[in-house]
């Protein structure tokens, strides 16, 4: 199997430090009151919340070192024969920190104790990193969700990056140029390239936001409601986080204790609650909602099991709701005439315009033709002067016999005009959809007690949005017509995490991490093109109707008909297994690390992107057009149909336009075909 990281090894003193991890260290010396070391002195870690008792000992020259342990409040024992219990009590640990307590014992009877009350030292003197904590109450305190305004999914918790100094945050408005774009990302630490963050929730690797998929962190991140700590490494991490060139990210998430704990809220955001902009008189329509529960605490069966100091659950359910339902956008369908193939309007309207567009121009025989004229194929010829040269259909009118079946079919799904402007040529359809937007992130997590040396901890999330009308040029036509995709994306993590002491100066640690990650940018209905409307050749029969460009230019007031087909149709995935096992073992005055991490990553991917074919039927200014794809480009389609004078083709017409868009879809004249090859592709690293 193929590794982007293999085998990262510490082996360092105590006083430089520990490789860090998102569990928390405690590590110091024991003495007597002489000052000489004490071996062999018991020592114990007590977690307040769930019970848990973490032991280890000193060796000959007094040195300990408790590892791999879970943020929270603890209290920390030392008892040695001969010298009074030692007892530092309720002290907070924060994700990846190292704790240094030094204890000095004084003699005394076991049944005497010295106590000691007082917050962990913020000062860090084990080790060079440079790192930000944010806890869950400080993410519930930040504006983690824009509110008032349109957001790209649940409250991000990556946000509170932004407190810490040399970290550059934006999102897709606020990007600076070189910026990445994406929907919600850090994109500079300290100088470092754009998306160079490496990102890690309970031991394992999460999709960094360098993601195949786009990096948009909101399509794989948990729940701030499910997060107990974020503990981020800007600089002079351990090595253990070599494959984080910009910074770390260590994510801890909650688990249950052995009370029960729940929690409920609702971040709302609703039109009638904002005020009005100044100066604009109406508000911005927007509803949303960011809602959820949590509830953790023992498992406890009646009459079958009491999990108290063993056995804890944690349950987190949010949701995202942004309400879209009457969405409109302006669209442009064909007016009944030019449905019939009655173009006289379509002079009247360029006469009418007043731009440099339009106009009359002098065709090859020295005619002037008024600009939106439209000329019959079949009336090819080639004048004197050797130019091949076209007749202006009589009336400006197509008789309706002289149709394209296929395209006569397709005209059949397009819809009348619509709404308060149906009455003009462009921009004359709209109707509303649904262009709601949902995002769901159920998690769970349990912890288990395995007796005194073991412990195991296993979580899953799963985090899922789904967006219909999405993509550049949404619009409000009918599903099986519309260039509009929708949009979803379905992301799975799964982490179990096993801590073995194996003696009280020998820890293991085992982390299995599994990440998987779904995106579907597709058409909104997969129309069969050929069994439908008779569409030929396409290699992709059932992806949807191929994609039809009829040209609403050079101005929207001529009318015809709008981009018609779906723009979008692809499938990415990301897999992601990964393992990272570590040993800390503590001999003498120092503290040794070893471990190892295996990673792979998949990328298969599925494009049936105009697979169904594109044709361009746009032939105003008499020039090509093109569509810009990726497909093979024919030289032309069927030009003995298309509506432009034959000896204009290829150049430009500086007042006014020759043939139209629409008039050639009628007559099935393609100026341009296109169609790509289905992509089935997978790599991996």
């Amino acid at each position: 199997m193929r590794q982007i990281s293999l085998l990262s090894l510490l082996l360092s003193c105590a006083s430089v430090g520990f490789g860090q991890t998102s569990l928390a260290t405690i590590t110091g010396t024991i003495t007597d009151s002489t000052g000489a070391s004490v071996a062999s002195a018991s020592v114990e870690v007590h977690n307040l919340e769930n019970g848990s008792v973490f032991k280890a000992a000193s060796t000959d020259t007094g040195n300990y070192t408790v590892s791999q342990l879970p943020l929270g409040d603890y209290d920390l024992t030392v008892a040695v024969p001969g010298f009074k219990k030692y007892t530092h009590t309720k002290f907070h640990l924060d994700a990846g920190q190292t704790m240094r307590e030094d204890v000095a014992l004084q003699l005394g009877e076991a049944t005497e104790s010295v106590t000691v009350q007082a917050e962990a030292s913020l000062l860090q003197t084990e080790s060079a990193q440079v790192a930000g904590n944010f806890t869950l109450k400080q993410l519930d305190d930040l504006p983690l969700l824009t509110v008032g305004a349109t957001n790209d999914g649940v409250r991000d918790y990556f946000a509170a990056s932004r407190l810490l100094p040399g970290v550059q945050y934006c999102d897709s408005a606020t990007c600076p140029s070189g910026g990445s774009g994406n929907a919600i990302t850090v994109t500079v630490i300290n100088g470092t390239p754009n998306n160079s963050l490496g990102t890690r929730l309970d031991g394992a690797t999460m999709n960094p936001t360098s993601s195949r998929l786009g990096g948009a962190t909101m399509e794989t991140q948990s729940s701030s409601e499910a997060v107990q700590e974020v503990n981020i490494l800007t600089s002079s991490f351990a090595p253990e986080f070599g494959a984080g060139l910009g910074a770390v990210v260590n994510v801890v998430t909650k688990s249950g204790t052995n009370g029960l704990h729940g929690s409920a809220y609702d971040y709302l955001v609703n039109t009638a609650l904002n005020a009005t902009p100044a100066y604009l008189g109406v508000k911005n329509a927007i509803h949303q909602n960011d809602y959820g529960f949590t509830v953790g605490g023992p498992v406890w069966i009646p009459k079958v099991y009491n999990g108290k100091d063993r056995t804890f659950f944690f349950f987190s359910f949010e949701e995202f709701y942004q309400n879209l339902l009457n969405t409109t956008t302006l669209s442009t369908v064909p007016i009944p005439a030019y449905r019939n193939g009655d173009f006289s309007s379509l002079i009247t309207t360029e006469n009418r315009l007043v731009s440099t567009a339009s106009g009359p121009y002098t065709d090859p025989l020295g005619r002037t033709i008024p600009s939106g004229t439209i000329f019959d194929p079949a009336s090819t010829f080639t004048a004197s002067n050797g130019a091949q040269v076209r007749n202006p259909f009589q009336g400006n009118i197509i008789p309706t016999s002289r149709f394209d079946p296929v395209a006569a079919k397709i005209l059949s799904l397009v819809p009348q005009p619509l709404g308060p402007s149906a009455n003009q040529a462009g921009s004359n359809y709209l109707a509303p959809y649904n262009g709601s937007r949902r995002s769901y992130i159920p998690s769970f997590k349990i912890d288990q007690n395995l007796g005194s040396k073991l412990h195991a901890a296993f979580y899953f999330q799963r985090t899922s949005t789904s967006t219909p009308r999405t993509g550049t040029g949404a619009d409000s036509l009918p599903d099986n017509i519309t260039v509009s995709g929708t949009s979803g994306n379905a992301a799975r993590t799964f982490r179990l995490n096993l801590d073995h002491t194996v003696t009280p100066t020998l820890l293991m640690h085992y982390t299995l991490g599994w990440n998987d990650s779904d995106f579907l940018l597709g058409p909104e209905d997969f129309l069969n093109a050929q069994q439908t409307v008779g569409v030929p050749g396409a290699i992709s029969a059932g992806r949807g109707l191929p994609l039809i460009a009829t040209g609403v230019l050079p101005s929207l007031a001529e009318g015809g008909m709008g981009n018609l087909g779906p723009q979008y149709d692809q499938h990415f995935w990301e897999r992601r297994p990964s393992f990272v096992t570590s040993t800390t073992y503590v001999r003498g005055s120092h503290t040794y690390k070893a471990g190892f991490e295996i990673r792979q990553m998949r990328y298969p991917n599925f494009n049936f992107t105009y697979t169904a074919g594109e044709y361009a039927f746009a032939t105003y200014s008499g020039g090509l057009t093109g569509l810009g794809t990726s497909g093979t480009l024919a030289t032309v389609g069927n030009v003995s149909n298309y509506t432009t004078q034959t000896s204009l083709a290829g150049t430009t017409v500086s007042s006014g336009f020759a043939g139209f868009g629409f008039a050639s879809f009628l007559l099935g004249g393609a100026q341009n075909i296109a169609i790509n090859a289905p992509i089935n592709l997978r790599t991996q690293n």
